[in-house]
């Protein structure tokens, strides 16, 4: 009975320690993903910032377009 007990307790390292590989390479995938993610957020941040430039130049074109009107339609009305 000793050598079954021997071996089974062979068994239960060895699955012990193929779970313990499997839950590091779990962990190693989630890091590598968070990793991904705040790189890809970063970049994206940048590209909001460009965005938000944009739509502000075009607010400036907008605002002096408005003001241009604004002057020809008191001229036409006066």
């Amino acid at each position: 009975m000793k050598k079954t007990d021997k071996a089974a307790a062979k068994t239960a390292v060895k699955k012990a320690g193929k779970w313990w590989k499997i839950i590091l390479l779990i962990a190693a995938l989630l890091i590598a993903g968070v990793v991904g993610f705040l790189i890809g957020n970063e970049d994206s941040h940048d590209e909001l910032e460009d965005a938000g430039d944009k739509v502000s130049e075009v607010g400036e074109r907008l605002g002096e377009w408005g003001r241009d009107v604004g002057k020809s339609t008191k001229k036409l009305f006066d």
